[in-house]
């Protein structure tokens, strides 16, 4: 965690460091002049530092038309703009018109310097981020100096591919390096804080192996270059010469967002089990967004923006409105998955009413969305740390009921071990007095039997308590494959009912096993075989060889296990609901895998309804 929050606060403190290196050399020296109300004019701004009151043209050849608003927000468009407006302008005061949004296409500023020639400015973020007037992410453009108060007059000509949204406003160097530092410092502890969530999510992934945590790690990772794409860091950091990178990496982005935010509140709230059609719906939907996500590396994110507006919009509303009904019903999580995404959809309303023409350009609508970034990042890790906790404890309280199961086992098989020894003897020669009684051997074979069993169960019970011997080192001997086989042959119980077959290969062996504990392991899938085929049949115990490997199979005619139950198949306690009834503790399988993978092997599980086969496979180095 230590490692976690230095790099997580080191990045915001990187980011407005290197800004702050940068700005300055980006803006003219500021000569500290006091910029206080310029002279009252009909032409002139009451003050710097204000938004500007401008004109839109109808026709550019006309210098007359209606007044615009503050702010300006046509929705989506390809009109081409212009706008006009005037000020007065004083010696030693320079300005920058800063345009509020950072993707408009292009911006071109026309204005008549002091001889009278025609000059033009040109930024947007469609034009090589070395080639703009002044360096930097928001799109600015330098007014020119003059020698004497003068009105000066200005035309804009505004085009863009995506929503024309815009708010000029003229700024003195230091504001405008002040609002630079402020929003760096902002989008910087975004950045940190998704960087930290990142590498939470990731950790989490790498020890429990869960999909989840993967899925909140590419989110967290997305949801960061979201942000940094549309903000224009990309262009300025990475690529400042590739202006069309920039739209597809935004599409890509923002279709993967609401994809992973969709993978990963259904995670966190059961809709498959509780409302299933919905949860296919919504897999349909993240199936769309990939689909958008391509499209976009593919160059059709321009066609496909205002798409991605709505469906993010019709996607939070939904996603808010099933989280604040799962609030009631699975907690805490989805509780505080409603504060991750509740501030922002309001962003989201806000800045897609905006983009759509319905609202202005202003704070709410558009500065507001980094703040709820950050908050919800903020609310990602403690949902991951929540979430990570939860599954802790989980795991703790089943370390411990298996710590206590274990010793419950322990206790009951010493106990009844002795006992268990002279019934079996008592049994042995009672067979042997009653053998002029043929009538009487059956019900006595059918006791010893059943004691055989009962001791087989203590035998896995023990041998539990000591599986840790197994961790170090087996005790490997060479062994006839032959004998072996007639040994397990020998030692297998099998009812009036099964038969047992043993297939061997052309040629015997040498293989080199520990003889007791895989004797042990393979005893306990012929006495499951046995158990679990309880209308009798044929076992099959089976020994082959490539050129890798080498496998011992048993084999069935039982009625199978259930497709779901096999992934749990060994795991320690572990009993088949469709057996359960048979009695057991469980402790069979798991012991089997333990020993198998002991012996660097692994094992194999094949079912169907007219029996199951269960392969150990172990390596050929073996023999």
């Amino acid at each position: 965690m230590t490692l976690l929050l230095i790099i997580g606060l080191g990045l915001p403190l990187f980011s407005v460091a290197s800004e702050l290196l940068k700005m300055p050399s980006q803006l003219p020296e500021y000569s500290g002049t006091t910029l206080g109300a310029l002279p009252n004019s009909r032409y002139e701004l009451a003050a710097v530092n204000k938004w500007l009151p401008i004109q839109l043209l109808e026709d550019p050849n006309q210098l007359s038309g209606t007044m615009a608003a503050a702010s300006l927000s046509f929705g989506y468009t390809k009109d081409v703009l212009w706008l006009y407006f005037e000020l007065t302008q004083f010696p030693e005061q320079p300005l920058f018109l800063q345009l509020g949004a950072t993707f408009l296409d292009r911006v071109e500023l026309f204005y008549r310097d002091a001889s009278g020639q025609l000059q033009q400015q040109i930024t947007g973020d469609h034009i090589p981020f070395f080639e703009r007037p002044v360096l930097g992410r928001s799109l600015v453009l330098r007014l020119p100096s003059v020698l004497e108060p003068s009105v000066q007059q200005y035309i804009l000509k505004v085009e863009t591919g995506s929503t024309l949204t815009l708010r000029p406003v003229l700024l003195a160097p230091p504001d405008l390096l002040l609002q630079e530092k402020n929003t760096t410092l902002a989008y910087g502890i975004l950045f940190g804080l998704s960087l930290m969530a990142t590498l939470l999510a990731g950790f989490s992934w790498v020890t429990t192996k869960q999909y989840a945590y993967f899925i909140a790690a590419c989110y967290s990772l997305t949801f960061a270059w979201f942000h940094f794409t549309i903000n224009g860091f990309d262009q300025q950091y990475l690529y400042p010469q590739q202006t069309a990178i920039a739209d597809q990496l935004i599409g890509v982005s923002g279709f993967l967002l609401g994809a992973l935010l969709m993978l990963l509140v259904q995670y966190f709230v059961p809709l498959r089990q509780l409302l299933p059609r919905l949860s296919r719906l919504l897999d349909l939907w993240v199936i769309l967004y990939f689909i958008g996500a391509l499209a976009s590396a593919l160059g059709a994110y321009p066609k496909l923006a205002p798409v991605l507006m709505l469906a993010g919009l019709c996607q939070t509303l939904i996603l808010l409105g099933i989280m604040l009904w799962a609030a009631r019903h699975v907690k805490p999580v989805p509780s505080l998955l409603v504060g991750m995404v509740a501030p922002g959809c309001l962003a989201i309303i806000l800045q897609s009413l905006r983009n759509l023409g319905y609202l202005p350009y202003n704070f709410w609508t558009s500065h507001l969305w980094a703040f709820t970034a950050i908050l919800q990042v903020s609310f990602l890790m403690l949902v991951l740390l929540i979430s990570l906790n939860r599954q802790q404890r989980e795991l703790q309280q089943q370390l411990e009921h298996n710590v206590a199961l274990q010793r419950f086992y322990q206790l009951i098989a010493h106990e009844l071990r002795t006992p268990l020894a002279v019934v079996s003897s008592a049994l042995t020669n009672l067979s042997l007095q009653v053998q002029s009684v043929p009538a009487a051997l059956p019900r006595i074979e059918r006791a010893r039997l059943a004691t055989a069993r009962l001791s087989n169960l203590i035998d896995n019970a023990l041998a539990e308590d000591r599986l840790h011997l197994l961790d170090e080192g087996l005790e490997l001997t060479e062994q006839s494959l032959f004998r072996w086989l007639d040994e397990l042959s020998q030692l297998c119980l099998l009812t009036e009912r099964h038969d047992l077959e043993i297939l061997k290969p052309e040629k015997d062996y040498l293989v080199k096993i520990d003889q007791n504990w895989l004797t042990l392991a393979v005893l306990n899938l012929l006495d499951n075989a046995v158990k679990y085929s309880a209308n009798g049949g044929t076992i099959t115990l089976s020994a082959r060889f490539s050129e890798a490997s080498w496998v011992i199979r048993v084999e069935d005619q039982g009625d199978g296990i259930d497709e779901a139950d096999i992934p749990m198949l060994f795991n320690r306690g572990f009993r088949s609901r469709k057996h359960k009834h048979l009695g057991g503790l469980g402790l069979g399988l798991y012991l089997v895998n333990l020993v198998v993978e002991s012996h660097q092997g692994e094992t194999k599980v094949t079912t169907s309804k007219s029996g199951t086969q269960i392969e150990i496979i172990l390596p050929r180095r073996l023999v």
